[in-house]
This record gives structure tokens, sequence and C-alpha cells, in this order.
């Protein structure tokens, strides 16, 4: 059984096939990075904490945006904190011409 701290480990450290996005503490694109997709499976809404599945495993999550992100939809993790998960919305790439 793989550990938790190894499989965080994994999680961020994991190349995303296509998608590249970083972004510093204040949003700004500073240099490629590779992103994971997760899927929203609990409703996050703004200040409030939701869950997304990602990469097999449910994690509690909170975006970044301050949007409400509902279950089904494809969000990317852009960082963590202890066991939570903080995303945006993939289709914030789309409207940036990503």
């Amino acid at each position: 059984m793989v550990s938790l701290v190894a499989f965080v480990k994994t999680l961020i450290g994991a190349k995303a096939p296509t998608h590249y996005h970083a972004q510093t503490s204040k949003g700004s694109t500073c240099h490629a990075n590779p992103v994971i997709e997760a899927i929203v499976t609990q409703t996050i809404a703004p200040g409030r904490r939701g869950q997304v599945k990602c990469q097999g495993s449910w994690w509690t999550a909170r975006s970044v945006q301050g949007l409400t992100l509902l279950p089904g939809k494809v969000v990317y993790v852009i960082s963590r904190q202890n066991i939570t998960l903080y995303v945006e919305p993939a289709f914030i790439d789309s409207m940036q011409g990503r």
C-alpha cells in the first residue's frame, strides 16, 4: 500500500500529457508546469470546500477563482495545502486562448 505522502508527491509531480499552466499566488502565468486534471464530485462553492476525484482518489478541494464548480466539471489542480487541492475550472484555459 502506498503512503499518503508518497501518493501526494506522485500527484503533484505527475506530468499531464498536454496541458501546461502555472500561476504565482497573484494569478499570473510564470512558467510551464504540468497541470493535473480532476473531476468535481461534490459542489465546490465560493469560500467552501467540496470534493474532486483525482488520479483515482477523492480529495477535499477549494476553488481558487471563487466560482461555484458543479459535479462532473473538469478542473485543474493548481496547488495543494495539506490534504486540500486548490483547483480552477478547465474552461479558463479555453477562454484565455490556450
